[in-house]
């Protein structure tokens, strides 16, 4: 776990996992092992993120959503 890393209740850490520093994880955060969370990610409540995948720095997950593929970078714009 990187410094400053906040976790709150409930949350399942798998084998061999790094956490970068100043990232946040909401309850009932689940992460499978040998998983690597850049800095300054935000998790939300009951995530999932499936092992040997690696999200990059400053990234936010959804309460609920299960990442399952690399996240290497940051969308730089959205359609809509």
């Amino acid at each position: 776990l990187g410094d400053g890393v906040k976790l709150d209740n409930l949350i399942q850490i798998g084998h061999n996992v790094q956490i970068g520093k100043h990232t946040a994880m909401a309850g009932c955060v689940g992460i499978a092992g040998s998983a690597r969370i850049g800095a300054h990610c935000t998790v939300g409540g009951a995530a999932g993120i499936a092992g040997h995948i690696t999200i990059a720095e400053a990234q936010a997950e959804l309460a609920r959503a299960m990442a399952q593929l690399k996240v290497l970078q940051r969308l730089r714009k959205l359609r809509g």
